[in-house]
């Protein structure tokens, strides 16, 4: 079940509550009662491989890169 996040009209709390994909209804404040709430946009996290944010992120793309080849550069032979 999806986490969604709420904020109630009367009261001026947000609050977050697991509820069924098709719920359909007014969910009340947990903090008042007040069935005056909205959903709203949630902030979303999304975890990957170190390897993978320098696809994402070009902040991380040096971090993110093969080393480079020493061959021919002094390194062993």
């Amino acid at each position: 079940m999806p986490m969604y996040e709420y904020h109630c009209q009367d009261c001026d709390k947000t609050f977050e509550e697991l509820l069924a994909a098709n719920h359909d209804g007014p969910v009340p404040c947990e903090h008042c009662k007040s069935e005056n709430t909205a959903r709203i946009m949630s902030t979303t996290v999304i975890h990957m491989p170190n390897p993978m944010r320098g696809a994402v992120n070009p902040a991380h793309r040096a971090a993110a890169a093969p080393p480079q080849c020493t061959a021919g550069k002094g390194g062993f032979t």
